[in-house]
């Protein structure tokens, strides 16, 4: 199994063989690609949380469609998350040969010889999704880093929280990683509030009120300060107002 970092490496190195290769030979560059993502735990989590609950027919007629300035072409989807599932489908479907690869590259990527339709294919497809892949799993990494202190951490005194209260809590806030990993915004800051996350979840387990109070609002005002709405967090509020920390 691949270490972390040798993912990414490896991740960013089949890439670029991929996007500057000539159209005859990204079939086997596909698969190389492929095949590493494969071995690599970061990767297959990283494509299993982006990819579930997601409609590739759907995605693929939404982005891949028509418009009569500009006949067919493809819209590169606004968020992180839509552009990693619709990369790793495409690419999975084009490698499986469910997909017409020639087909696609001319009709929305149309240019005077099918090479020349494939570069455009890599500059406006592949490396969006390169930049996008590499941007999260590099998040995941450094909040993975803090990940034991969080989990296996145990109480030696009597918790605020209950079990059912910590475990509540723990769900909602998987949701809420989610939505962190849906931001369009600098790796480092991805990753700022990826530490915050992690604050608040090892805190869970504090007997100290004020410490889960602090965690708590520093992670809440974190995600308010880059306004993407998460309604789990007014759930995990209402469960600390319900046992008095906040």
């Amino acid at each position: 199994m691949l270490t972390q970092n040798e993912s990414v490496r490896i991740f960013a190195k089949n890439m670029d063989e991929l996007i500057n290769c000539q159209y005859v030979l990204s079939p086997k560059k596909i698969s190389n690609l492929l095949k590493d993502i494969s071995v690599s735990k970061l990767f297959y989590e990283l494509f299993d949380f982006c990819t579930s609950d997601f409609n590739y027919a759907q995605a693929k007629k939404k982005y891949f469609t028509t418009t009569t300035a500009y006949g067919k072409r493809f819209y590169l989807p606004p968020d992180s998350k839509t552009i990693i599932a619709l990369g790793f489908s495409l690419l999975y479907s084009i490698d499986a040969k469910e997909e017409d690869f020639s087909a696609l590259l001319n009709e929305y990527f149309y240019a005077s010889n099918v090479n020349g339709a494939y570069k455009r294919f890599a500059s406006e497809f592949l490396l969006p999704f390169k930049n996008q892949v590499i941007a999260v799993a590099v998040a995941m990494i450094k909040s993975k880093r803090e990940e034991p202190v969080a989990t296996v951490k145990s109480p030696l005194n009597k918790t605020l929280l209950s079990d059912k209260d910590i475990s509540m809590i723990k769900d909602l806030l998987e949701q809420s990683k989610g939505v962190i990993l849906q931001y369009k915004i600098e790796p480092e800051l991805k990753s700022e509030l990826i530490t915050l996350y992690d604050g608040f979840l090892a805190a869970l387990y504090d007997v100290d009120p004020q410490n889960i109070k602090v965690t708590y609002l520093g992670y809440k005002y974190g995600i308010l300060f880059h306004k993407k709405h998460d309604s789990g967090l007014e759930k995990v509020e209402a469960i600390l107002k319900r046992v008095g920390i906040l």
